[in-house]
C-alpha cells in the first residue's frame, strides 16, 4: 500500500505538476523529446527554488566555509604567479586549507614535515633542533621561528619555492632583508615574496 504524503509537498507537488502541463499545452506538438526536455527544466528549476528557498537568491561562493583569509592569499598568488602551478610556501595556518581552496598551488612542504612540530607555537620550539636537520629547520620555519638566514635560503633553493607567503605576525623586517626573496603583494594579514632560485 503506497502511503500518501501530506500538507506542504502535496501542494508544491500539485502546482508543480500544473506548471509542467500548462508548459507542455503550450508548445506545438514537437514529439515526446522537447516535452522530456522542459520537464528536466522545470524540476531543476523546482529543485533550486526547495535549496535555496528563493528563486532570485544567488549561492554563497564560499561554500566551504573557508577562512576569508585563505581565499584573500589564494587570490594574490593567481594574480601575480607566472606558472600554471606555482610551489608555495606557506604558514601552518594556511598549510592545511590553501590547496583544498585552490587545487593549482603546489605545497612545498609535506604532511610529514608540517606535522614534526604541529601543535607547538614558535615561542614553544627550540631553535637548536633546527641543525638536527632540514626537515626539522623547514618545519620551525613554516611556525614563525626564524632559523638561521643561510639555511632558509639553501632550503627555499633546494624545495624549488617561487613563492613564499609571510604571515605578518611572524618574522622580523630586519631577517626578511636576509633572506633571497622579494616583495610581490599583501593583503590583510600577508604578504607575498617571490623567491630568487637562480
Amino acid at each position: 500500500m503506497r502511503r500518501r504524503r501530506t500538507g506542504f509537498a502535496d501542494s508544491a507537488d500539485k502546482q508543480f505538476h500544473g506548471q509542467r502541463a500548462d508548459l507542455v499545452r503550450g508548445l506545438p506538438d514537437a514529439g515526446d523529446r522537447r516535452v522530456e526536455v522542459v520537464e528536466k527544466h522545470v524540476v531543476v528549476e523546482r529543485n533550486d527554488r526547495n535549496i535555496v528557498g528563493n528563486p532570485q537568491a544567488e549561492l554563497d561562493d564560499n561554500i566551504y566555509k573557508i577562512d576569508q583569509s585563505v581565499i584573500e592569499v589564494s587570490d594574490m598568488i593567481g594574480r601575480n604567479k607566472d606558472t600554471k602551478n606555482p610551489v608555495v610556501l606557506c604558514d601552518a595556518d594556511l598549510y592545511y586549507w590553501l590547496r583544498q581552496y585552490d587545487p593549482s598551488v603546489v605545497l612545498a612542504v609535506s604532511n610529514k614535515v608540517m606535522d614534526l612540530y604541529r601543535f607547538q607555537s614558535a615561542s614553544g620550539i627550540d631553535p637548536e633542533e633546527q641543525y638536527k636537520n632540514n626537515k626539522r629547520a623547514l618545519s620551525m620555519f613554516t611556525r614563525g621561528v626564524e632559523i638561521d638566514p643561510e639555511t632558509a635560503n639553501k632550503l627555499l633553493k633546494k624545495n624549488k619555492v617561487q613563492y613564499f607567503v609571510r604571515n605578518t605576525e611572524y618574522y622580523s623586517d630586519y631577517y626578511m632583508d636576509l633572506l633571497d626573496l622579494v616583495y610581490v603583494d599583501k593583503v590583510d594579514g600577508y604578504e607575498l615574496y617571490r623567491c630568487n632560485n637562480d
